[in-house]
C-alpha cells in the first residue's frame, strides 16, 4: 500500500496546503471551471482529510471529511461526510482516491453514520 495520512486540515504545513493546492490545479484546470455554475455554491470547508501519496513521493489523492451534529428520528447524532475527493487524471485508476475513502477509520470516532457527496465537482478555490 502507499503511503497514507488522516490529518486535521487546520494542521497541515503550508507545504501541505501547497501540494494540496498544486493537485486541485491539476484536477480542476482554472481555464475549464471558468463558466462552472456551482462557483457560487458556498461549500462547508473540510475539516479532516485523508491524503494518499504515490510510491515516488508525489501527492496522488485527496479526500476531504466534515463533521456535522444531525438529528435522525430525533435523536442527535454525529455525521461525516466525504466530498472533495480529487485524484490527478494521471494517477486516475489506480485506487489512490478508493484508497483513501476506504481506509478504516476515516471518520473521526464517534461518528454514528456517514454521507459520501458522490458527482458534486467543485473548482479550486473553492477547495482548501
Amino acid at each position: 500500500m502507499d503511503a497514507m495520512k488522516f490529518n486535521r486540515v487546520a494542521d497541515l504545513s503550508d507545504a501541505d496546503r501547497a501540494d494540496v493546492r498544486s493537485l486541485s490545479l491539476a484536477v480542476y484546470p482554472p481555464a475549464e471551471w471558468a463558466d462552472w455554475p456551482g462557483q457560487y455554491l458556498e461549500w462547508s470547508a473540510h475539516e479532516w482529510c485523508v491524503r494518499v501519496w504515490c510510491q515516488d513521493g508525489s501527492l496522488a489523492s485527496y479526500v476531504g471529511v466534515v463533521v456535522r451534529q444531525a438529528l435522525h428520528e430525533g435523536q442527535p447524532v454525529r455525521v461525516g461526510g466525504i466530498g472533495g475527493v480529487k485524484t490527478p487524471p494521471l494517477t486516475r485508476g489506480r485506487g489512490y482516491a478508493r484508497q483513501g475513502i476506504e481506509r478504516q477509520g476515516v471518520l473521526p470516532r464517534g461518528s454514528e453514520c456517514g454521507v459520501r457527496l458522490a458527482g458534486v465537482r467543485s473548482p479550486p478555490d473553492r477547495l482548501l
